[in-house]
């Protein structure tokens, strides 16, 4: 193990000090660059990660201390009838009780195929956190006030939700924007009704009437960042913008399970648009078609028009709820006495890639029906 490696994943004394290794680790590494990404915790990190290990991944995992901890895996996979293996390391910093973020000096290939899909076979007791267009948009902004510096968005990928021609497809087709002004670009995408899906920018900062790259960063829906120096910079804007965003969705979500209650009250979500969506009778067809196209789930129609009435019910773990459209610029979730907030998060997030992103917050009506 190189001394670099071995700074990296074991001489963390706390959070702070991790944080500022790391940095150094990246500013001394200009060929790497540290692949990151949020997850919701729904017990200890320790009880969740330190006892069995999925079918075909080994692990190991070790508390640095209370706020820091490594993980190791190991991934055995078949190509061409040959037995092979992968590997991954990564460290869990944990920023909340209930929220914490992995760092990993990996390439992208070994973060998704070994770490990040070994940590999808704990979805139960964690799950990872995602963002919408606007939460993008503000995480961008605030990178560049807090550091009064310069953006440049090399690329940012957005999608068009494109027709199926009545072949009950989900398709999407990738708008590219490069070298534009962020704000212009987010503000065309939106206006076009596509959603943002990452980013890959510049930061600068003017020294010596000239501009020089302080970091290369990336983000994305999925709650995937990545950055290539000055970690710490990136930490204080980017991962901590986005942790406050995950926590406030991760309340958000929480408790809107019926047996929460004596009296097995409902709690209500809805998304909202600034546009009458459904007054176009099309897209109450679209909206189902949507629906039943999520993995892990099946879906039950009870009514489809002139206002939308559904059930869908997560394989994953149980949950479910009930969908009703009964206002032309509004969709209403019911959670029903099962409902975890990993289910929420990934059911509104796949209704706001492949329908609509709108607003998403408390039921503001006095009875859905």
């Amino acid at each position: 193990m190189s001394k670099n490696d071995y700074f990296f994943f074991n001489t963390h004394k706390d959070l702070d000090s991790a944080i500022q290794m790391i940095s150094s680790y990246i500013n001394g590494n200009s060929s790497d660059k540290l692949s990151c990404a949020g997850l919701f915790l729904k017990k200890d990190l320790k009880e969740i990660f330190g006892r069995y290990s999925p079918e075909k991944f080994n692990h190991t995992f070790e508390e640095i201390n209370e706020s820091v901890f490594k993980i190791s895996v190991t991934k055995r996979y078949k190509m061409n009838g040959i037995w092979k293996i992968k590997e991954g390391k990564a460290l869990f910093l944990k920023l909340d009780p209930s929220f914490c973020v992995i760092v990993c000096k990996e390439n992208l290939d070994i973060f998704k195929s070994v770490i990040l899909q070994f940590l999808s076979y704990y979805y139960i007791e964690s799950s990872r956190a995602f963002l919408n267009s606007k939460d993008l948009k503000e995480l961008i902004q605030l990178l560049q006030q807090k550091t009064n510096g310069k953006i440049i968005t090399n690329r940012i990928v957005a999608y068009e939700r494109k027709s199926d021609n009545g072949k009950n497809n989900l398709k999407k087709s990738a708008i590219i924007y490069t070298k534009e002004n962020y704000e212009d670009s987010f503000e065309y995408a939106i206006d076009k009704d596509q959603f943002i899906d990452k980013i890959e920018f510049t930061l600068k900062k003017e020294k010596d009437k000239s501009f020089v790259d302080i970091l290369n960063g990336f983000i994305s829906r999925e709650g995937l960042f990545r950055v290539d120096s000055n970690f710490s910079l990136f930490f204080d804007s980017i991962i901590q913008g986005y942790k406050k965003i995950a926590l406030s969705n991760f309340k958000m979500f929480a408790n809107r399970q019926r047996t929460k209650n004596e009296e097995f009250e409902v709690k209500p979500l809805e998304i909202t648009y600034n546009t009458e969506i459904f007054h176009d009778m099309s897209n109450n067809k679209r909206l189902i078609n949507v629906l039943s196209k999520m993995k892990h789930s099946t879906l039950s129609c009870y009514h489809c028009n002139p206002y939308i009435n559904l059930s869908i019910l997560d394989y994953l773990d149980g949950s479910s709820a009930d969908l009703w459209v009964i206002d032309t610029s509004k969709i209403i979730i019911i959670p029903q006495s099962k409902c975890s907030q990993n289910f929420l998060s990934r059911f509104v997030n796949f209704l706001f890639e492949n329908f609509r992103e709108g607003k998403l917050q408390d039921f503001k009506g006095d009875t859905i029906v």
